[in-house]
């Protein structure tokens, strides 16, 4: 009864006759709700994926109470009696992590900020990983608790990616690729193929940044943003579209390898093999450790540079110009120096993508402005995505001047 007055669903199992340990089979705070300290309040609950034990902060200091709650994933207020130790506290909002950064910084962008971002790993973390983390340095062990580090990582690793801002950043453990795990495991492997994916989608997200200063556009979007007659994409709050093209869905949950995934109407490719799905439906999608679902929408141009080590690294090979067929579509491929805001002064590039489906063919537009140091001729490679898979890729050295391409 505690625990249900709370809004918290449990399953209760008994010890010597009158222990009670919790296992929290749903788990919907009510906010406002006060849970009194005393009795039960120190049960093993399951939030997620991984147990968290609610403490016992009756007549504990203000500060250290707080503290203690936030570092278990609640994010709440206190109430306090006259001596300014605990006496109750609210439960505000109980998300694991980084499901909870995820509505957070879909909410963000909804207000109209674009460059919404967060520290991936989050910035302070449980005191079990920061113990893990030290066994692995002096033993080279890799403990229950290091694994599930190194899994938070990897996950929050693929949901960055696809975030406005691209950042690790946090307290130790710490948090370069390489100190996170070692080469060869498939945290690693998963994080460096996450980064080099970001870097090779420079082309797209860039051009998403110019629309967001020019056009007042978001390129972090909850679905309704996109589908606003759809009822279910009103509600998705575990999934969004970064710019027009990527429907995004994080996984959340430890040593989850599925997720469900709602799509909406349409076609849908899968973004590592090509394979289309029809959407206006939920299906479940696989999530391997190295990988979170990632979809492109039919009607979508994907501009992708080669893999570079930095954005002002130019990288060997063509400009790839991926046309996701099933429906019209254009983009604005944008450039500039980069490193200025000669951009205010309209010392940038736009080149026009439009796709026509009837006719099966993409139109380069001639570039449109200049800026300095900017590559006259560029190696394009296109190539068409359909239901039949990747077809053959065109090459072009386009010098500016419109051209039509066949596919």
């Amino acid at each position: 009864a505690e625990m249900e007055s709370a809004g918290l669903t449990v399953v209760l199992e008994y010890r010597n006759g009158d222990e009670a340990a919790g296992t929290v089979c749903s788990q919907t705070p009510r906010a406002g709700r006060t849970v009194k300290e005393g009795q039960q309040l120190t049960l093993t609950v399951s939030e997620g994926p991984r147990l968290v034990t609610l403490p016992e902060v009756r007549r504990m200091p203000q500060r250290e109470a707080t503290d203690l709650l936030r570092q278990e994933g609640l994010a709440v207020t206190v109430e306090f009696i006259s001596d300014n130790t605990v006496d109750a506290y609210t439960v505000v909002r109980c998300d694991p992590e980084p499901g909870a950064q995820l509505t957070a910084g879909l909410n963000f962008c909804a207000t109209g900020i674009p460059f919404w971002t967060m520290d991936i790993g989050g910035f302070c973390v449980e005191d079990r990983y920061v113990r893990a983390q030290r066994i692995y340095d002096s033993t080279g062990k890799e403990n229950e608790d290091l694994k599930e580090w190194r899994e938070l990582n990897a996950r929050w690793f693929q949901f960055g990616a696809f975030a406005p801002l691209y950042r690790a950043h946090g307290q130790f453990p710490y948090r370069e690729i390489y100190n996170l795990a070692p080469e060869g495991h498939p945290a690693y492997e998963s994080m460096t193929y996450y980064t080099r994916l970001r870097y090779r989608l420079m082309p797209y997200l860039y051009s998403l940044a110019a629309a967001c200063h020019y056009d007042d556009y978001t390129m972090m979007r909850a679905l309704y943003m996109d589908f606003p007659d759809d009822a279910t994409a009103l509600n998705a709050a575990d999934e969004y579209m970064c710019g027009p093209a990527f429907l995004v869905a994080p996984v959340c949950e430890y040593k989850a390898r599925s997720r469900e995934v709602y799509l909406p109407d349409g076609t849908w490719y899968n973004f590592y093999d090509s394979r289309a799905t029809t959407g206006g439906r939920s299906i479940c999608a696989d999530a391997p450790y190295g990988r979170m679902p990632l979809f492109v929408r039919a009607g979508s141009i994907l501009p992708m540079g080669p893999v570079v080590q930095n954005s002002a690294e130019k990288g060997e090979g063509p400009l790839q110009i991926r046309v996701y067929a099933g429906k019209d579509a254009s983009f604005t491929l944008y450039d500039d120096e980069g490193v200025n805001y000669n951009y205010e002064k309209g010392l940038c590039s736009r080149i026009s993508l439009v796709w026509n489906e009837a006719e099966s063919t993409l139109t380069i537009g001639e570039r449109q402005g200049s800026f300095p140091g900017m590559e006259e001729s560029i190696e394009m490679e296109i190539l068409k995505v359909d239901s039949k898979g990747e077809g053959k890729a065109v090459r072009l050295s386009y010098n500016g001047s419109k051209s039509v391409i066949n596919l």
